[in-house]
């Protein structure tokens, strides 16, 4: 019942973000109006090495909360999961300066990576949504470890 709950709450924040960051746009996909192919093939090149190196801590620091549930661990996630949402905010604001609509005929490739990176996603949250959504995401994660370690202590004996 309480997994239901926070499954609930969860969905319920995500679905309210969402709508209110939507409602200024009418279009899914932003597209700005810097037209230079050359500056959005070096915004490119930057975001996916610094991408790469957020995406290598936060897999590291969600991987040790993962495997030592501690309230240490949790927070240097939770701290981590923060520095990346405002990563991906700041990359949204960038990438969204370009009109990578006008480069689908240059370049797909281009178009497909600029096309992704102009949704937003969880990172989309007003801060304390984003808070409570990372509040209740870990307590999940951790009763659905103890669920599972239950069930391998109940086979084992």
């Amino acid at each position: 019942m309480v997994l239901c709950s926070v499954i609930f709450s969860l969905l319920n924040l995500l679905v309210t973000a969402n709508a209110d960051a939507c409602d200024a746009v009418r279009d899914r996909y932003v597209s700005g109006s810097n037209t230079n192919v050359d500056e959005a093939v070096q915004f490119l090149r930057n975001h996916d090495r610094l991408a790469s190196q957020m995406a290598n801590k936060a897999a590291i620091a969600s991987w040790n909360y993962q495997s030592n549930l501690t309230e240490h661990n949790k927070k240097i996630m939770l701290e981590m999961e923060q520095e990346s949402a405002k990563f991906s905010k700041e990359a949204w604001k960038n990438a969204t300066s370009f009109a990578w609509k006008d480069f689908k005929d240059r370049n797909e490739t281009i178009f497909r990576w600029f096309k992704s990176l102009s949704v937003l996603g969880t990172a989309a949250l007003p801060e304390e949504k984003f808070k409570e959504v990372r509040k209740i995401l870990p307590a999940y994660q951790f009763r659905t470890t103890l669920s599972q370690l239950k069930k391998i202590n109940k086979r084992n004996s």
